[in-house]
């Protein structure tokens, strides 16, 4: 018998992985739990989050999504940014960031798709904007 690489991996799935359809308690915890492995695994290479406020000089080397805990202790999204200085040391800065994404309508359609999504998503959206579509020529 001859085995053919089909060009596809399939992970193995765990209990309680992403999509297992976990409830909203479970998913968080799993998404904190890896926000704080990400920490660990950062601060093993030499990249500490920067806690002051003091002015850094750096060379930025990589930069990655994330999820930090707020003021609120809520999981919200954030950029890692990476950074190298002169003397060689390494430091993060986490900038926290609101994910969007824009949807083309109607110009008709505007004031009933707005209505839509603020009645149905109001846990999730943090604000609706109108913005024009530019055309690039």
């Amino acid at each position: 018998m001859v085995l053919q690489n089909s060009g596809k991996y399939r992970p193995e799935r765990k209990d309680g992985a992403k999509g297992a359809g976990g409830s909203r308690e479970e998913t968080s915890e799993i998404r904190l739990r890896e926000s704080l492995e990400n920490d660990a695994i950062d601060s093993k290479y030499g990249f500490e989050r920067v806690a002051d406020h003091l002015e850094r000089t750096g060379f930025l080397i990589n930069m990655h999504t994330t999820e930090i805990l707020d003021e609120d202790k809520r999981l919200v999204s954030a950029v890692d940014y990476y950074f190298i200085q002169e003397d060689g040391s390494r430091f993060k800065v986490s900038f926290p960031y609101k994910p969007y994404f824009y949807i083309l309508t109607k110009r008709e359609c505007i004031q009933e798709v707005s209505a839509f999504l603020t009645r149905n998503s109001v846990d999730h959206l943090q604000k609706l904007k109108w913005c024009p579509k530019k055309i690039w020529i």
